[in-house]
């Protein structure tokens, strides 16, 4: 995925049809994987989505779940009716058969680990400015804990110029134990996704330097996820 595949703001992105999932004109690969992870999700993991009427049904929005398996993002698209992009892990978009299911299914954005990948941020901004949800997780990782990790500030920079963009709180219940880390097959566990109300970048203050802000957004954050069921 490169910024050329976007359109100028308040456009759809070039390679992608402006339409909701399930509505005539969809890709037929994102309704198949869409219904295969959803069948999987119900069945093998008894999934239960709670909030998701909170989940604007138009526009942009920035999804933030917490992140403790790699069955994380394809579980959370598979509960939205919407098509969505993600942020990746460069590495995994590398990966043959795994980085085209991921690139094809959540329409993964590569982003180096690390930090300081100034052109995944930009295009996490057109993303959004062209009217799209993108998944992005703000721990940077998943937790080897099953606990949540410190928040990044990544998630902040991209809202910062985007005034208007709700942020999404999202708690994966339970993923932790069905597929953590260097586990092969996930157990058949119970999955719950929590949604939570999409909120406003808190405005920064006067006198409040770029760290404080910062600091006082996770906060907010970390309390939102928390409230939601996060430990």
């Amino acid at each position: 995925m490169s910024a050329s595949q976007l359109t100028e703001p308040g456009q759809a992105p070039a390679r992608l049809p402006a339409v909701e999932p399930w509505h005539p004109g969809l890709r037929g690969f994102y309704r198949f994987t869409h219904f295969v992870m959803s069948t999987v999700a119900r069945l093998y993991c008894r999934r239960e989505v709670i909030g998701l009427e909170h989940f604007p049904p138009s526009g942009p929005a920035l999804i933030l779940p917490t992140h403790s398996s790699f069955i994380d993002p394809p579980m959370v698209g598979a509960a939205l009716n919407r098509e969505i992009y993600a942020l990746s892990r460069a590495e995994i978009l590398e990966v043959p058969l795994l980085g085209w299911l991921c690139r094809r299914f959540y329409h993964g954005v590569p982003i180096r680990r690390g930090g300081g990948d100034r052109e995944a941020l930009r295009l996490c901004r057109r993303i959004l400015r062209a009217g799209w949800p993108l998944l992005y997780f703000p721990e940077g990782q998943r937790t080897p804990t099953g606990t949540m990790q410190p928040l990044q500030r990544g998630w902040i920079l991209i809202l910062d110029d985007l005034p208007g963009v709700p942020w999404i709180p999202v708690q994966m219940q339970s993923t932790y134990h069905i597929m953590r880390r260097g586990q092969l097959f996930p157990r058949p566990r119970k999955l719950r996704i929590v949604f939570g109300k999409p909120r406003p970048l808190p405005e920064r203050r006067p006198g409040e330097n770029s760290r404080q802000w910062h600091a006082r957004c996770n906060a907010e954050l970390e309390q939102a996820l928390r409230d939601l069921g996060a430990v």
